[in-house]
C-alpha cells in the first residue's frame, strides 16, 4: 500500500507539457521515487537501503513507459489497476 502511495506522489509534479520519456523526466521520476521510497520504508520500520530503492524505481520506471508511451498520459489517466501494476513491477523484480 505504502509503495502504490510513493508512486502515486511520484506522478504528480513530474510531468508538464513533454510528450516523450525525456532524460529530464527519467532523472526526475527516479530521485522522487526514491526519496519517497526510502522514506516511507524509514516509516514503517523496515529501512530500505540506496540500492533497494534504486532497483524497486528503475522497474517502475520500466513499467510506467510501458503503459505510458507518452508520460501526460501517466498523469492524467493513471487507473488503480495501472497503478498496482507499476507498484508490483519494482517488488516483484
Amino acid at each position: 500500500m505504502v509503495r502504490r502511495f510513493i508512486l502515486l506522489l511520484v506522478f504528480i509534479p513530474l510531468f508538464s507539457c513533454s510528450q516523450k520519456w525525456t532524460p529530464e523526466i527519467k532523472v526526475n521520476f527516479m530521485r522522487s521515487c526514491m526519496v519517497n521510497y526510502l522514506e516511507a520504508s524509514e516509516k514503517t520500520g523496515k529501512k530500505a537501503t540506496n540500492q533497494q530503492a534504486r532497483c524497486y524505481c528503475i522497474y517502475a520506471l520500466e513499467k510506467s513507459i510501458e503503459l505510458y508511451p507518452d508520460p501526460r498520459e501517466s498523469d492524467k489517466n493513471m487507473t488503480a489497476e495501472n497503478l498496482k501494476k507499476i507498484a508490483n513491477a519494482g517488488i516483484s523484480e
